[in-house]
């Protein structure tokens, strides 16, 4: 995991894959799924999901819902985000690099 992160400091990618591929277990003991499981979900249904953050969006127009873009070893997962949900964790939503 060591060697991945630093690659992926540098970067941004690794030959010795994702960095989810060594948290997929963890992530999975709390109902994580993976992006590519996506498909098998209805919209609307809520899930777990755990990435890498690569895009956040906030726009002006949306009412301070917060849109979230997670990459894991299988996909990308789009995630829309309530404002309630926001409240308290600003720090979280704008900075931190992987959520679960």
């Amino acid at each position: 995991m060591q060697l991945t992160e630093a690659d992926y400091r540098v970067t941004g990618l690794s030959p010795a894959g994702h960095p989810m591929r060594h948290l997929r277990q963890a992530v999975a003991a709390m109902d994580a799924i993976p992006a590519a499981e996506l498909e098998r979900h209805r919209d609307g249904d809520w899930v777990t999901v755990a990435g890498l953050v690569i895009c956040r969006q906030r726009p002006g127009t949306a009412k301070g819902f917060c849109f979230v873009t997670l990459e894991d070893e299988t996909g990308l997962a789009n995630v829309v985000i309530a404002p309630a949900a926001v409240r308290g964790k600003q720090a979280v939503v704008r900075r931190s690099p992987l959520w679960w």
